[in-house]
Order: structure tokens, then sequence, then C-alpha cells
């Protein structure tokens, strides 16, 4: 017999992602911008981002960091996240997938889609899909 222990020395009580992600919460309207996705779009607290949603593919989304006319992150509770909130939005986003959760996260797109001189990182909204 092998056997493998899960204990209070060798079990976290929650793995931290390092995956670039945004969770969203579509009551509170609060959309989180992980560690990972801070870093992989190069924000900083103050920057502002904006969110595109294809309109022949409804279901593909993007996000953007611009100098104006965005939304403008914060430092969220946890100090190595951004966050802003925007109800409206983050219930686009579950609508068009038919997400029916009330919260859940999204990967980033490790490779970012160029645009002319814009660079936008998609969001694998396949994770959303119930």
């Amino acid at each position: 017999m092998n056997l493998k222990t899960f204990d209070a020395i060798t079990t976290p009580n929650r793995a931290k992602s390092v995956s670039p992600k945004i969770t969203i919460n579509t009551k509170s309207g609060l959309l989180s911008i992980n560690k990972g996705a801070v870093e992989l779009l190069g924000l900083k607290e103050k920057d502002q981002v904006t969110f595109h949603q294809d309109e022949e593919e409804i279901t593909d989304w993007y996000i953007e960091k611009v100098k104006s006319g965005g939304f403008p992150i914060r430092k969220n509770k946890n100090a190595t996240s951004l966050a802003f909130n925007n109800s409206y939005l983050a219930k686009k986003i579950f609508e068009s997938v038919t997400c029916k959760e009330q919260s859940a996260s999204v990967l980033l797109a490790g490779k970012p889609t160029k645009l002319g001189s814009r660079t936008l990182y998609g969001l694998l909204t396949n994770s959303l899909i119930n």
C-alpha cells in the first residue's frame, strides 16, 4: 500500500491561482482581476480597462487596458488583486453565455489579440457555460 497524506501541514486551505483570471459577481457587480491578470495586462491601481464583446460571436469577450474612458480600477481587499464594480457589465457577460451562477471566475487568454495598435486579451468564457 502506498498512502498519500493530506493534513494541516501538507494541504493548503486554498490554492492560490497564478493563472490570469477575472472573478465576476453579478449581484455586487464586482469584477476582481487577480495577480496573474494584473501582471499580464500590466495594470496598477488607478489604471483603466474596457471590455469588448464581439457582436458576431456574442460569447467572445475581451479586456483592454486604456488610458482614458475606461473603468478605473482600485486595489481589492487582497493587495495583489485589482477591482471595479459594474453590475450591468457583469450581467451582460453572464447572459451572453447563459451562466446562471451569481459568481464565477473566467480565465484570460495568455496571448493577446492585436487589433491595429490595440492589445486585447480574450476572456475564456467557456468556463462560465452551465
